[in-house]
């Protein structure tokens, strides 16, 4: 069996990045040397509203309308040409409005450095974009590897660490064995400090007896766990959105649990808000009709 030169068999990265691509909450995709779409996770099918097997082997121009396509294929091809990261927050028109997505592009190469093709990954940015009115932040684009374990490594690892969530991985005892740059500026401490340890090391009993228990329920059922989290940050509330999922090894064995988790306050409050304005427009129209009612009986008195 083949192996990186970490010693890892090629089965378990290509297992170990498919099962972060599919649930990762952004588009993924990859396109060959002559443009042709050759990859796209489960987010990208259903933003774009296909099918996969429809979209497979077709060009940007196939896709989009021209003046779009022509600028895919533009930034494509600079990174292509270049070598470069290709970093934009694109403006795109949605049923009316605007929408703004934020984009990364970059090359990929096989174990010998020769050019595949182009990695990208978008996500929709608009909530950020309207609040933040930061235009120009973007994503990485990541290489992929088709054949050799040492390609689906290196794509692993550059994916984990440009994507813009909070990555980790646990083994089935519930020790660290993994944590990318999101993760440990989160945390707060060093890698080094955290590889081994559990939840009960490195969290407060409460909050890490839940952790624990959806780890385990994860590992029993192979389900994906899904939740939102309120946290406590220096005396604010905080929202995280979780992802859990199992992850296996090339013979389908598992292995552990891969987590995700990024910060969803900005759209909780404004989900708050907006119940609000509900409950005080509906309170509203209830003294409206009160009033009316009082009015008519008046109205209608002797």
């Amino acid at each position: 069996m083949a192996e990186s030169p970490a010693g890892r068999p090629v089965a378990d990265v290509e297992a170990l990045y498919h099962s972060l691509v599919e649930h990762l909450p952004i588009c993924v995709y990859r396109i060959d040397l002559e443009g042709r779409l050759n990859y796209a996770n489960a987010a990208y099918v259903q933003d774009g509203g296909r099918p996969l097997e429809e979209l497979l082997g077709k060009t940007v121009f196939e896709m989009f309308p021209e003046e779009q396509a022509s600028k895919y294929d533009a930034d494509n091809r600079r990174v292509i040409e270049t070598g470069e990261v290709f970093r934009d927050v694109e403006e795109h028109g949605a049923q009316g409005e605007k929408r703004y997505v934020e984009v990364v592009k970059s090359l990929v190469r096989d174990d010998q450095g020769r050019p595949l093709g182009v990695q990208g990954l978008f996500w929709d940015v608009t909530a950020r974009t309207r609040a933040e009115e930061v235009l120009r932040r973007t994503m990485d684009e990541l290489a992929r590897s088709n054949a050799a374990l040492e390609d689906s490594e290196a794509l692993y690892q550059s994916l984990v660490e440009h994507v813009p969530s909070c990555v980790y991985r646990i083994d089935l005892e519930g020790r660290l064995t993994f944590g990318n740059s999101a993760y440990v500026s989160d945390v707060g401490r060093p890698l080094a400090d955290l590889l081994g340890k559990t939840d009960f090391d490195m969290f407060p009993k409460e909050q890490a007896r839940k952790y624990d228990a959806d780890d385990r329920w994860v590992i029993e059922t192979g389900k994906v766990f899904h939740d939102v989290e309120e946290h406590d940050a220096h005396g604010d509330k905080m929202y995280v959105e979780v992802l859990k999922s199992l992850v296996r090894d090339g013979e389908g064995h598992p292995v552990g649990v891969q987590g995700l988790y990024w910060d969803v306050t900005a759209r909780k409050r404004a989900e708050e808000q907006s119940r609000r304005t509900m409950a005080d427009l509906q309170r509203s129209n209830r003294e409206l009709q009160q009033f009316a009612d009082v009015a008519s009986h008046d109205m209608h008195a002797p």
